[in-house]
């Protein structure tokens, strides 16, 4: 394999990885968000509950 091919095709494979991770990494991201954001609902619905007495 010429070097110059074998320089874009690690080039290609990277771009593809660094695409996959940046996925992954919003996908956890919006979990986390999601998950963050069920919390504080059963915090805010716990302290209402809490209030009423």
């Amino acid at each position: 394999m010429h070097p110059d091919n074998k320089a874009m095709a690690t080039t290609g494979v990277n771009r593809i990885n660094i695409e996959n991770l940046g996925i992954g990494l919003s996908c956890l991201f919006f979990k986390s968000l999601a998950y963050i954001n069920k919390g504080s609902q059963v915090r805010i619905f716990l302290y209402l509950l809490l209030s009423e007495e």
